[in-house]
């Protein structure tokens, strides 16, 4: 067992997590699982703020939610996959009443569909914060880091 009395006085009963099939965090899951931690798991379909390729949009992902019976959607296909890997509790993100109503349909994902999906992990962290010049996760060095914050400030000029 963890001694979490090193860092915190009481044991969290939550981890709220980015992960997508982009960025699984198996050891992370399963360490959480062994401490009796539940992992809440948001942006189930990679969006992210850098306009990097979603998992929503993989063609894998969209091949696979249409080989189902009935076809699904590929956001369907995302958080029920979410929802099976082990008891992760997923938080889809919508503004969209239809899409809203669509995050709650729930199904049984085939084993082979499911695998398609976890070949999909690239390690791909989207909801950093370098922009913020902060290695949270000890990913990059201070050279990505200080090229993330130039490019995010010089991005938000161009907004302004």
């Amino acid at each position: 067992k963890t001694d979490f009395s090193r860092s915190a006085q009481i044991k969290p009963a939550v981890n709220q997590i980015e992960a997508h099939p982009y960025l699984q965090q198996p050891s992370l899951l399963s360490w959480s699982r062994q401490q009796g931690i539940l992992v809440a798991a948001y942006s189930p379909s990679g969006n992210n703020i850098y306009n990097l390729s979603r998992a929503l949009d993989d063609p894998a992902v969209a091949a696979a939610a249409a080989s189902l019976s009935p076809p699904r959607t590929p956001a369907q296909l995302l958080v029920q996959w979410a929802v099976q890997r082990r008891g992760t509790v997923v938080l889809p993100k919508s503004v969209t009443p239809s899409r809203i109503e669509e995050n709650f349909v729930s199904f049984d994902l085939p084993e082979d569909v499911a695998a398609r999906v976890d070949a999909l992990d690239r390690g791909r962290r989207y909801n950093m914060p370098a922009r913020l010049g902060v290695d949270v996760f000890g990913e990059h060095s201070r050279e990505e880091l200080d090229k993330a914050r130039r490019d995010w400030i010089e991005a938000q000029k161009s907004k302004a």
